[in-house]
C-alpha cells in the first residue's frame, strides 16, 4: 500500500505534509490531454491562444473547440478535460445571467472569476463531489479598467494577469512570457529614451501592445513553448479589444496572416 493511500481517498482529508491530494490530482488532470494555452494582456486587447488537438481523423474539427463566449464581451478558454469544462461553462453563464437579470447590467469579468472560483472552492471542503480537472481563463475589456485577464484553478484560486500559461507545459510556458515581457519593457524603455522622452516606470508590468501586436506576441510565445512553427489549424485563437469588444474567434485566414507576419519579421 502506497504511502498516500489513505490519505488520498476522500477530498475533505489533508495528509500529514497538509496536502489534499485530490486537487493535485486534478492539476494533473489539467496537463494529461498535452494542451498548451497562454494567454496575453496588453493596453488594448486580450488574446487567448491553445493547441487544437483532433484525436480522430473522422471528426469533424469544427466541433472541436477550447473557446467559449460566457457573454458578448466576456470569453473564455479551457485547458484539461473537456467533460468538465462544459460543466463549468455552463455554471459560469448562468451566474453571468442571474447577475444581469438581479442588476440590469452585464456581469464585470472579475466579479465572474470570482463567484466560479468559489464554486470550485466549494467542493474542496465537501466530499459528494471530485473537483474539476480543468483551469479557465476568463478575459474582457472593463469599461473603466481596460482589458482584464484572469484564472481560475480547480482549487478556487483566482488571479489577476498580465501574461499566464497552462496545461502540458505551463512551467516552460510562464518561464518564456516572462523572458519575454521583460525584454519587450526594456526594448519599449529605449525606443522611449531615443525619442528624448521620459522612460515609462520599470514599476509597470502591463505591455504596451496594441490588439494586432498583442496577437503576434502570444502567437510567438506559444512557438517558442512547443519549440514548432504550428500551422493554422492547429491552434485556436481569440482576442477581445477596446474597439471590438465582442470576444471572437479568429479564423484559420487571420491566423495564417499573423504567422505569415512573425516568419517574416524573424
Amino acid at each position: 500500500m502506497s504511502r498516500n493511500m489513505q490519505y488520498d481517498r476522500h477530498i475533505t482529508v489533508f495528509s500529514p505534509e497538509g496536502k489534499l491530494y485530490q486537487i493535485e490530482y486534478s492539476f494533473k488532470a489539467i496537463r494529461l490531454p498535452g494542451d498548451t494555452t497562454i494567454g496575453v494582456r496588453g493596453k488594448d486587447a486580450v488574446c487567448l491562444i491553445t493547441t487544437k488537438k483532433i484525436e480522430d481523423k473522422l471528426v469533424d474539427p469544427s466541433s472541436v473547440t477550447r473557446m467559449y463566449r460566457i457573454t458578448p464581451s466576456i470569453g473564455c478558454c479551457v485547458t484539461g478535460r473537456l467533460p468538465d469544462a462544459r460543466a463549468l461553462i455552463y455554471k459560469s453563464r448562468q451566474i453571468a445571467a442571474e447577475f444581469q437579470f438581479d442588476n440590469g447590467m452585464a456581469i464585470p469579468v472579475r466579479h465572474l472569476a470570482n463567484e466560479l472560483a468559489n464554486y470550485n472552492q466549494l467542493f474542496t471542503q465537501h466530499a459528494y463531489k471530485r473537483v474539476p480537472g480543468v483551469s479557465l481563463l476568463f478575459c474582457s475589456v472593463d469599461d473603466e479598467i481596460g482589458p482584464r485577464l484572469y484564472m481560475v484553478d480547480p482549487a478556487g484560486a483566482c488571479y489577476g494577469y498580465h501574461a499566464v500559461s497552462t496545461g502540458a507545459k505551463e512551467q516552460e510556458g510562464m518561464s518564456t512570457l516572462e523572458k519575454m515581457m521583460k525584454e519587450k519593457r526594456a526594448k519599449d524603455k529605449e525606443e522611449k529614451k531615443s525619442e528624448d522622452e521620459e522612460a515609462p516606470s520599470t514599476s509597470s508590468k502591463v505591455l504596451n501592445l496594441n490588439e494586432a501586436e498583442t496577437v503576434e506576441f502570444a502567437i510567438e510565445a506559444l512557438q517558442k513553448v512547443l519549440g514548432v512553427d504550428f500551422k493554422s489549424n492547429q491552434v485556436e485563437v481569440a482576442v477581445v479589444s477596446k474597439d471590438r469588444t465582442r470576444f471572437r474567434s479568429l479564423g484559420e485566414k487571420e491566423i495564417d496572416e499573423y504567422l505569415t507576419r512573425i516568419s517574416e519579421k524573424d
